[in-house]
């Protein structure tokens, strides 16, 4: 089950605040699923105050707006964007240094709502009730004016996930594969607000989770990009982040700096966040490919498929990505200002109503499932 809790930022609303770090608490960590952080403005409370449950928690309606420009509450719905995500196992995540989560004077975010998924031991059946207090405990810095706030840089998030997944059971090796992007829409305040690089201008992704459940076995994803005037044709392949012998619920559920490396050799590179940042440019043109390998042995052997949940035997594949610099303003009802998502969407198709945040409903999204057998 979900529920959500939201809470003001202490004296967002008044100055530009820094969170250079979210450490995850969990009051019964084999229960927790997950914690969604989302960033907001001041009208979530009046849905969100308390703790709530039901299916305004679960599926996101904070986040909608309504689909009719036309409608008589046409408004932005109070939560934009996602600013941290934990999942069953990982450790705290440090911005690199000079970064930070902005929030506060002219971000359009003065509180946080916190969306936090139970799913008990399939061995625990019921599991006994206790009082929960799970939440994330923020390093905040207050800068005391925006000058001062300035000194670091805004990071955001870019997340993707493909939420029509649907693998084959009892398969030692399923490989599955998706694209999306190019973000130049959707994420041109950012491109607008980088420095030229080569020409052109980019962001650089910082750190990344790389998410799946106990079927997943190794995890990829890069950019492609474009050829180049000096090349003779086709896209090329980066990768960014490689996790073989991926462990499922534990660390491997951290953000991890990126370029991060990790083969069946035991060579490694990448690693813990935090310190001095490294870093990956991605350019307004380049898409992102997502390529993740699943045992589905494990699958309920009445089960002829596995498909994309939240629940035992389901199964995910997609990341969270913090990059820079990440650009936004106020506009009306103090509501976070951005490119609409609606307006980036192709035939009509609406993937969500979060910046930066792709799922996998969207016609743009092309896929392809291998087995061994084929």
């Amino acid at each position: 089950g979900f529920a959500c809790y939201s809470s003001p930022i202490p004296r967002a609303d008044t100055e530009r605040v820094a969170i250079t770090r979210f450490e995850p608490v969990t009051t019964r960590e084999d229960s927790v699923h997950h914690i969604t952080v989302f960033g907001c403005d001041a009208r979530v409370q009046t849905k969100h105050a308390g703790v709530t449950f039901g299916q305004d928690c679960a599926a996101w309606q904070f986040a909608r707006a309504p689909s009719d420009k036309t409608a008589a509450d046409s408004s932005p719905p109070p939560c934009r964007v996602i600013v941290y995500a934990y999942d069953k196992g990982a450790d705290a995540f440090e911005a690199p240094d000079g970064t930070a989560v902005h929030v506060g004077e002219g971000t359009g975010i003065t509180h946080v709502l916190y969306q936090v998924h139970y799913l008990a031991p399939a061995t625990v059946s019921p599991p006994e009730p206790w009082r929960d207090a799970s939440g994330v405990r923020f390093s905040l810095r207050f800068a005391g004016d925006v000058r001062a706030a300035s000194r670091t840089t805004p990071i955001g998030i870019l997340a993707t996930m493909h939420t029509r997944m649907r693998l084959p059971a009892n398969e030692r090796r399923v490989r599955f594969e998706y694209a999306i992007g190019p973000f130049s829409a959707r994420m041109a305040p950012d491109f607008a607000s980088a420095r030229v690089k080569n020409g052109t201008r980019e962001v650089t992704l910082v750190a990344a989770h790389m998410h799946g459940h106990g079927m997943l076995e190794r995890y990829e994803f890069g950019l492609i990009r474009p050829a180049s005037s000096g090349e003779s044709s086709g896209e090329r392949r980066v990768p960014i982040g490689i996790l073989e012998g991926y462990a499922g619920y534990g660390a491997d559920q951290s953000f991890m700096a990126l370029p991060t490396r990790r083969m069946s050799d035991g060579e490694k590179t990448g690693g813990k966040t935090g310190g001095k940042t490294v870093g990956v440019a991605m350019g307004p043109g380049d898409s992102m490919y997502v390529r993740c390998t699943f045992d589905t042995r494990a699958a309920s052997n009445a089960a002829s498929s596995v498909a994309y949940g939240v629940g035992h035997g389901e199964e995910m594949c997609g990341q969270l990505v913090y990059y820079y610099p990440f650009a936004a303003d106020v506009g009306a009802a103090g509501a976070m200002r951005r490119p609409e998502p609606r307006d980036d969407d192709a035939g009509g198709v609406r993937d969500n109503e979060l910046f930066n945040v792709f799922f996998g409903d969207d016609t743009r999204v092309n896929t392809t499932i291998e087995t061994d057998a084929m």
